[in-house]
């Protein structure tokens, strides 16, 4: 099964969270250190196969949200961290396991279709 991109995603800075809004209707949320630890970029993803702290992420937000072609979002981190791509399914997989529904903080940002 295909997944569609989210219509919207917005960056809850007050909640610490990402909202996705999913073209099913469904809004699903995930926190911003959550993010960052699931990054699967190749440097993240040597330190975990080497048993490394890939970061301390509890001080970590979510800074901007790139699109990355019609696959994906790269988030860019109050770290620096910006090299990890976030494929639809992977976000959808991610979010779906957090808490859904949260304020809006006035903080939009709306992906054009098919990105």
């Amino acid at each position: 099964m295909k997944i569609q991109p989210p219509t919207e995603i917005r960056l809850q800075r007050e909640a610490g969270e990402v909202q996705f809004h999913w073209p099913s209707g469904e809004v699903t949320c995930k926190r911003f250190e959550a993010l960052r630890l699931a990054c699967r970029c190749a440097h993240c993803t040597l330190a975990r196969r080497s048993d490394q702290p890939v970061t301390d992420a509890t001080q970590v937000s979510v800074v901007d949200i790139a699109p990355f072609g019609v696959s994906g979002v790269r988030f860019v981190f109050s770290d620096g961290h910006e090299q990890g791509v976030f494929p639809w399914r992977y976000l959808w997989e991610l979010s779906a396991q957090a808490s859904p529904n949260r304020m809006n903080d006035g903080r939009t940002t709306q992906l054009e279709s098919g990105r």
